[in-house]
């Protein structure tokens, strides 16, 4: 695993965090392309380990078929009115 890990809710994003992440990793053309489009102080060579957010619940943080997960909504941050609708009902 590399020194520091990005964590993606997004599938797609993770699709394309860890496929970019490898050709970096594999293919010096590509490494070369992506520190010249970053202009970072130090090159990036492929080193962040890359994680679904259903990864790090499984293989991080131990959770299985038999685990109970508590989800908290944060749909008033997108609905106000939903939100208080469902805070007003009884």
């Amino acid at each position: 695993m590399g020194s520091e890990s990005i964590v993606t809710v997004c599938s797609a994003c993770y699709n394309v965090l860890k496929q970019t992440n490898h050709e970096v990793l594999t293919n010096a053309d590509m490494a070369m392309r992506a520190n010249n489009y970053m202009k970072l102080d130090t090159p990036y060579n492929g080193e962040t380990t890359v994680l679904h957010y259903l990864e790090v619940l499984r293989d991080r943080l131990g959770l299985d078929k038999t685990s109970r997960v508590l989800l908290i909504s944060t749909e008033g941050d997108t609905d106000k009115e939903n939100y208080r609708r469902i805070l007003n009902k009884n």
